[in-house]
């Protein structure tokens, strides 16, 4: 994938009916983005698209001022495309022809921040989560049919947590080698092989004639046009995975603390929905659960088991386990692995967005959302250094999948009512907005706009972005609307090392293989004999569905905000109060459930409760 360096445009005004009007005065900001290709294509703009309005000559200042003289400034027809938005780009890549030889991605649009990450990992053709990411499978049986917790480490065998570590890791690479084997051939085993390259080599030895690099025009085009051919015969013979997804799977592996402490750390949310619904309970009311994004399932059915053990079976009859899925793919496993109780009718598989959930839910229930936040999507805002006013982000995909990032006033009403909350569960952010640095919110307004307009080098938006959390407060909105007695079981990152620049910015990366160099037989590819490693990034316009983009939550202002929210919309006498517990500090409610992670016999270190030291957890 090559990368190309476009600058940030700001637009002093709405681009609504952009195609329509000609553009308002642009002006360029000093942050330059350092973009991907999405892959190229003939041209930057079709034929019949209208040319660019005359340009009007920009401010002064605003021209000169950039931190890389040496950066590509976006053209001007990134100004003219049309505004679509995530919803937009799942309908026409579901209708897509398959044969086409048009590039699957969107190409001349505009959309906010939050449409282009919710198509990143959502888009139900080319969606990180709808065709690359894989949890970390449990172990397998032994011969005598005795597991190890059902999937999980045999933790007091353990000695140490070095121990610990070194099993996971062995599982993590017996996995990727796995995959990446199964991989290296097509469902009816005809071998794939890559684009050539100046590695492959023909008869002799010798290069291929017209060989394109894997990083060129035609090399993307080639892999493009290889993963498609893929995808239509898996789609024939009923596959769930295309080879290309097959050998990705290897490298966007991942883990959660449900999968590396099972069924413990299940059994724990178990026993708390239990509590939290204890009393409905008693007065005949169903145990109802919502479950947000359940992954492979692994959570469900360890608290499916738990509840089986513990409750009276007239109760246990009255569970209603609904799980809201947006992936097809891990709904589908999902309702595979859950298949017992789906048949009894104690589980139901949801797939659809729970953002767009429109079903009134007036029962008591706990709707639980592990790791569920961080792939929210979020939007970008800047502010401006004379009036220290949002300007909310755009992402713009050029003709040739160049992405360039473009600001306008925040207009947004979604924004701008998270902006507005924000301020009320924190005042402070009116003078001095997150992000901005306190000399330039300290200095008198007169001052700032006297800089903006007679320094020739001072900037016209702060450095740093500020990624809100529109998605949470969607989620948010859904159950003040729709769940008016429910309780939450929220857990999520709470901050994120090699995180993109910015206020709660987000971690970027995805997982390659760690030797990148021919397999036997002379096809270029991984080594199935190599594990991957995890490689982040520094920007989130980075193209669609090959990276994970994961964000931390401020738990203390999402608690706040959500306590603004539901205490507004509920007559039921909830009051909307939630609590923000550290990791540690929820799971040792239960210390009858959390002692059995604990290693070498029980008597040392309890890895379920010191790792994932950077998670805390949200209940009402």
């Amino acid at each position: 994938m090559a990368a190309r360096s476009r600058g940030t445009v700001l637009v002093a005004a709405n681009l609504r009916s952009a195609r329509q009007q000609p553009p308002p005065r642009a002006a360029l900001s000093q942050c330059r983005l350092a973009s991907s290709s999405a892959g190229p294509s003939s041209s930057s703009s079709s034929s019949s698209s209208p040319p660019p309005p005359p340009k009007e000559a920009p401010e002064r200042h605003r021209v000169q001022y950039n931190d890389d003289p040496f950066s590509l400034h976006p053209s001007e027809e990134h100004l003219h495309y049309p505004l679509v938005n995530a919803s937009d780009l799942a309908s026409a890549a579901i209708s897509h022809p398959p044969t086409s030889t048009k590039p699957l991605r969107p190409r001349e649009v505009r959309m906010l921040a939050r449409d282009f990450v919710a198509d990143s990992l959502y888009n139900p053709r080319y969606g990180y989560f709808s065709r690359r990411a894989a949890l970390l499978p449990p172990q397998q049986q032994s011969s005598n049919g005795n597991d190890a917790d059902d999937g999980g480490f045999r933790f007091r065998e353990m000695k140490d947590q070095r121990d610990f570590m070194a099993q996971v890791e062995e599982r993590y690479n017996a996995f990727e080698r796995t995959v990446i084997q199964q991989g290296a051939s097509t469902p009816t085993g005809a071998p794939v092989r890559p684009p050539p390259t100046s590695s492959s080599t023909g008869g002799g030895g010798r290069k291929r004639p017209n060989a394109p690099s894997p990083s060129s025009a035609a090399g993307l085009e080639a892999a493009q046009a290889l993963g498609r051919a893929a995808y239509e015969q898996s789609l024939r013979e009923d596959q769930s995975h295309d080879v290309g997804v097959q050998s990705m799977l290897a490298r966007q592996v991942w883990h959660t603390p449900t999968t590396l402490f099972r069924p413990h750390y299940a059994r724990i949310v178990a026993q708390h929905c239990l509590d939290t619904l204890q009393g409905p309970m008693q007065r005949g009311e169903p145990l109802v659960i919502y479950e947000l994004g359940a992954g492979d399932g692994s959570l469900a059915g360890d608290v499916m088991r738990y509840l089986e053990e513990v409750l009276p079976s007239e109760a246990y009859e009255r569970i209603e386990y609904n799980i809201v899925e947006i992936s097809e793919r891990l709904a589908k496993g999902q309702e595979e692995r859950l298949a017992k109780w789906v048949s009894q009718g104690k589980v139901r598989v949801h797939r659809r967005d729970f953002l767009e959930w429109d079903q009134m839910e007036e029962r008591s229930c706990v709707v639980i959302a592990l790791e569920v936040l961080d792939n929210l999507p979020h939007d970008v805002v800047r502010y401006g250094t004379s009036d220290l006013l949002p300007y909310q982000a755009y992402i713009s995909i050029d003709g040739t999948g160049d992405f360039a990032e473009l600001y306008t006033p925040a207009v947004d009403p979604l924004i701008r009512r998270y902006l507005d909350l924000l301020q009320q569960v924190r005042p402070g952010t009116v003078a001095s907005p997150p992000g901005v640095p306190r000399w330039l919110s300290s200095l008198p307004t007169p001052l700032r706009r006297g800089l903006a307009e007679h320094w020739p080098l001072f900037p016209n938006l702060t450095k740093e972005r500020h990624f809100l959390p529109t998605g949470a407060l969607r989620l948010i909105d859904v159950l003040a609307a729709q769940f008016p007695k429910h309780h939450t079981l929220i857990s999520d990152f709470s901050a994120l090392p090699q995180a993109v620049k910015g206020v709660d910015g987000p971690v970027v990366q995805t997982r390659l293989a760690r030797n990148a160099g021919p397999v036997s037989g002379g096809r270029g590819g991984p080594d199935p004999n190599s594990a991957a490693t995890p490689v982040a990034v520094s920007t989130y316009a980075v193209l669609q569905g090959f990276f994970d983009i994961f964000y931390p939550t401020n738990f203390e202002v999402l608690r706040d905000i959500y306590g603004q929210v539901v205490a507004g919309k509920r007559g039921s006498g909830i009051t909307g109060t939630a609590t923000v517990s550290s990791h540690r500090a929820f799971l040792e409610r239960y210390p009858d459930l959390a002692k059995h992670c604990a290693l070498n016999g029980g008597r040392g270190p309890n890895p379920m409760l010191e790792w994932y030291a950077n998670v805390k957890w949200l209940t009402s």
